[in-house]
């Protein structure tokens, strides 16, 4: 079990591990708005970057797609997506590890 010690290891490992990086969010404004825009044109998933687009293409299951070329472009990108997925994996549980290393380190 990895105990966080304090707001600053929590914000280090997010961006580390979901590249997370506050001045690049999406404004509450642009994200309602392309909410409200993909709800209009009956959309099922809402996503407003490319790693919401990876995470949905790779967790779609069985909700429908909202066209033929979503599909086909899924069905191509979904390999190359699980490939870095499993890679990413590895890079996550070695930085987490080294960074809980770290951590204890210096509360000891």
């Amino acid at each position: 079990m990895v105990v966080v010690h304090g707001d600053k290891e929590i914000e280090y490992l997010m961006k580390r591990i979901h590249f997370h990086s506050r001045k690049g969010a999406e404004s509450p404004d642009l994200a309602a708005k392309c909410t409200i825009d993909a709800v209009k044109s009956g959309a099922f998933l809402v996503t407003t970057n490319l790693l919401g687009f990876m995470l949905s293409t790779l967790g779609r299951g069985f909700t429908p797609a909202d066209s033929w070329m979503r599909v086909i472009i899924e069905a191509i990108m979904c390999i190359p997506f699980r490939i870095l997925s499993l890679l990413g994996d590895t890079m996550v549980m070695s930085l987490i590890k080294q960074q809980h290393l770290q951590s204890h380190r210096e509360h000891v």
